[in-house]
């Protein structure tokens, strides 16, 4: 039979003869098949190579002089077979020489737990009491020969800290402070307040001694702006507000549930818990509404006080208001109101230099004279006339100055208990980052927040003196670190 396929012919058997074929093949495959066996069956095996043999053991005398020969099968014998060996074959480690153990984790140091249960927190005294230990601003109580800290800017110019508070150690608790602060002396604080040009600070600790302010210090903070009323580099201020303070501490409840404590402020202290303390402590505050000025029917402001304004620091600072307000793009009146009250600021600070340079006191006739003033520019006047009232009342008691019980009224909120933002020993503010990295590491030292009253014009920036608790158990305030974060 012929099949066709692509590209050749080729005869193929047909299927139908498969069958006789197929048994044919197999019946020759299986002879073979017999064949082959028999052949290996009997065949004979291949030569191997022969096995050294093993050399004899060496003469004790030879022992210890011979080089040992090499031989790799023996070798390795040998390795196993001490590899292998008996657990109580092996020599015991040398307690001298033997590696030593892993360090264990460090623990935190328990005022870090601590922190979040209390808070020191500043009370300020109204009036402010002269020569006392704590306070903000003004100079500070040193030894005899103690060095103003100071730096040198990359522009090689030595520029002097500005100071920042005294806290007398003894008036802290030791409890308060985890017996890590000393039990006497003041700690100092210092920073450079020009924000965002240098990063300098400083805290030491010193026994109080003499006051002491370097001849040169600089302007605070970066423009006379920041104060609202200095127009002038004469006016701007060099040192901060002096204003006393008591350092009162607030607690958490011991029977709350301390897995809800919290590592940023308040901590463990509940908000209505502090309310609740502050509000015993604010009770001998009085009335404590703010100062708002009065009209009368002509639209002209009524005087604060009687005896206002009680000095030439207020004429100055009520000068600076006001040359403000009419040097600004929204003051009221015309152009002829506002030449006029130029000219009259003018005349009136010639008087104040030459009553400071005579040493002379404001009479009250010169008081009444710069009265009439106000009232005669009261569309200049009356808008500022709080600013000028509240700023003229703090600049007198900061210096030292008597002042009336009805002006006290007039700032007694701006300096109650919950007024300020400072705080030591405590949770920290969290702004952003910096405190979440420190928290478990160092200790809050002191954190400073807006107070407008004492100088503090952060706006909503955060200062934080940090410290580690074992820096702070060996004295060693040159490890403090400032951070600063706004939010």
């Amino acid at each position: 039979m012929i099949r066709k396929t692509f590209g050749k012919r080729r005869s193929t058997p047909d299927h139908r003869d498969a069958p006789e074929q197929a048994a044919t093949r197999l019946a020759r495959l299986a002879g073979q098949a017999q064949e082959m066996a028999a052949e290996e069956k009997f065949a004979k095996p291949p030569k191997l190579p022969p096995r050294p043999a093993r050399p004899a053991p060496r003469p004790a005398e030879d022992a210890a002089t011979a080089p040992p020969e090499s031989n790799e099968v023996h070798d390795l014998q040998d390795r196993i077979e001490t590899e292998l060996a008996p657990v109580d074959a092996i020599e015991p480690l040398d307690a001298a020489t033997a590696p030593a153990a892993p360090p264990r984790p460090r623990r935190a140091h328990p005022a870090l737990r601590r922190a979040r249960e209390q808070a020191v927190m500043f009370r300020q005294h109204l009036p402010p009491l002269l020569d006392h230990g704590s306070h903000w601003g003004g100079v500070p109580q040193v030894p005899e020969g103690f060095e103003w800290p100071t730096f040198t800017t990359p522009e090689g110019e030595e520029r002097a800290l500005s100071f920042i508070a005294s806290l007398d150690c003894a008036e802290v608790p030791a409890a308060a402070s985890f017996q890590l602060l000393p039990a006497s002396g003041r700690l100092l604080f210092f920073m450079d307040l020009h924000w965002g040009a240098y990063w300098q600070w400083k805290v030491v600790h010193v026994a109080a001694d003499q006051p002491l302010a370097p001849a040169a210090l600089p302007h605070l903070y970066e423009s006379p702006a920041v104060w609202g009323w200095p127009s002038t580099a004469e006016d701007w201020p060099r040192l901060l507000p002096y204003w006393s303070f008591e350092p009162v501490v607030l607690h958490a409840r011991p029977d709350r549930d301390e897995m809800q404590d919290q590592p940023f402020w308040p901590g463990a202290i509940d908000r209505d818990t502090a309310a609740a303390q502050v509000a015993t402590l604010e009770s001998e505050l009085g009335d404590c509404a703010p100062f708002k000025v009065s009209l009368d029917a002509q639209g002209k402001p009524n005087r604060p006080f009687e005896a206002f304004p009680a000095s030439w620091r207020s004429i100055r600072i009520a000068c600076g208001h006001l040359a403000r307000l009419q040097a600004s793009a929204e003051r009221p009146g015309n152009q002829k109101e506002a030449k006029a009250l130029a000219a009259d600021l003018k005349t009136w600070r010639g008087k104040i230099e030459r009553a400071h340079k005579a040493g002379r006191d404001l009479s009250r006739t010169a008081a009444n004279d710069f009265w009439k003033l106000l009232r005669r520019h009261h569309k200049f006047s009356a808008p500022c006339l709080e600013a000028i009232t509240v700023d003229a009342i703090e600049a007198s008691l900061s210096a030292g100055e008597p002042v009336g019980e009805a002006a006290l009224a007039m700032v007694r909120h701006r300096h109650r208990f919950s007024a300020g933002d400072a705080r030591a020993f405590s949770a920290p503010t969290f702004v952003q980052m910096e405190a979440e990295e420190r928290v478990g590491e160092w200790l809050l030292l002191l954190e400073l927040g807006a107070n407008i009253p004492i100088g503090h014009h952060f706006d909503e920036g955060v200062y934080q003196y940090w410290i580690r608790p074992e820096d702070l158990a060996a004295g060693n305030f040159d490890a403090v670190e400032l951070t600063a974060e706004t939010y």
